[in-house]
């Protein structure tokens, strides 16, 4: 297949492979134009059909991560007619060598701990001989060195623990995806429509994003400061996925697995749940809530190393351990998400 760079030159008449067109493509074209002159390259197949790859300096990504020095992907997607023909390889290889011209050390790219939408497969990614480099909850950053010297990225501190301070349902979503240009909005106007609050904050600009509590910036949902999903929901989904991550979120009411509404301290002490405050009111810290939040976990049960040494020992505590019954509930969140 032959290959298209998309400029400022041609934007204007070429299709930029994704299944919206026109009006509801326009706002990814605009977001398009402003990124050119901060190095981004759209590379195309010569075809009707999803094959693309974006790419820009990682000084200039738009998300929460340190790459200094590498390439960063933004997108990297084919699909239909045009898959398993090598053609992701293909373009991966002139993704490579741009960076090999610029001098960079490597490439780095958003994925997940397994194929999610609008993320990409770290099963391929692993094929094409990319690692992990770190984690924030679900997400994974993957990186593909190209010299010996060349530093991992890294999330920002400000997606680790994916958590804002806004209340009720906050949306931050750019125009970087047609998908979420069109649809945030429209989110908005169905949320309003059921008595949901919803606030749509879109991330105009590269310093907006790279402070992003989330690591996909093209659309991030919170509730009540906790982060839901990435996961773009259309007119005709948007009811039963909200009712799904009301009902998850709320689910979650500890790091540990503790269940408040059972807790005797909770009246007494005016606690709302280390979900929800910064410290416990028992002390400075607890070990636990921190390590769940360094790692951008909601609770252990999304840490592959649960029951560790640390959630053992406060779970068989003789004083104010339960016998382990956190550890199951832990396991028990786990399995319902």
């Amino acid at each position: 297949m032959e290959f298209l760079r998309v400029t400022g030159e041609n934007l204007d008449r070429e299709h930029i492979c994704c299944a919206l067109t026109g009006a509801d493509a326009a706002g990814k074209k605009a977001w398009l134009a402003d990124r050119f002159a901060d190095g981004l390259v759209f590379c195309k197949g010569d075809a009707r059909g999803k094959c693309f790859v974006e790419y820009l300096p990682g000084e200039k990504a738009w998300a929460p991560v340190e790459a200094e020095g590498l390439l960063w992907i933004n997108c990297l997607w084919v699909s239909g007619q045009l898959a398993g023909q090598g053609n992701a390889g293909q373009l991966l290889e002139r993704c490579e060598q741009d960076a090999l011209d610029q001098g960079r050390g490597g490439l780095a790219i958003l994925s997940a701990d397994k194929k999610r939408p609008y993320l990409a497969d770290p099963r391929f990614l692993t094929h094409m001989g990319f690692t992990e480099a770190d984690r924030a909850g679900y997400f994974r950053l993957y990186w593909r060195p190209l010299d010996g010297a060349a530093r991992p990225p890294r999330f920002r501190n400000c997606a680790r623990s994916q958590r804002t301070d806004c209340e009720g349902l906050i949306l931050y979503y750019t125009c970087q995806c047609p998908f979420a240009a069109k649809y945030a909005p429209l989110a908005e106007r169905l949320a309003a429509a059921r008595g949901v609050p919803l606030r749509a904050l879109r991330l105009e600009t590269m310093e907006q994003a790279q402070a992003a509590p989330s690591p996909f910036t093209a659309y991030g949902l919170f509730w009540r400061g906790a982060f839901v999903t990435h996961e773009i929901s259309r007119r005709k989904s948007w009811t039963s996925s909200w009712r799904s991550w009301k009902r998850r979120i709320d689910m979650v009411e500890s790091r540990c697995g503790l269940l408040c509404s059972q807790c005797a301290y909770r009246e007494s002490t005016d606690c709302a749940g280390c979900v929800q405050i910064e410290k416990p009111f028992w002390g400075e810290s607890c070990p636990v809530k921190s390590c769940c939040e360094e790692r951008g976990l909601s609770h252990c049960g999304q840490c592959p190393s649960m029951p560790c040494r640390l959630l053992t020992q406060f779970a068989c505590d003789p004083q104010q351990g339960d016998g382990g019954a956190r550890i199951e509930q832990c396991r028990k969140w786990r399995e319902e998400a």
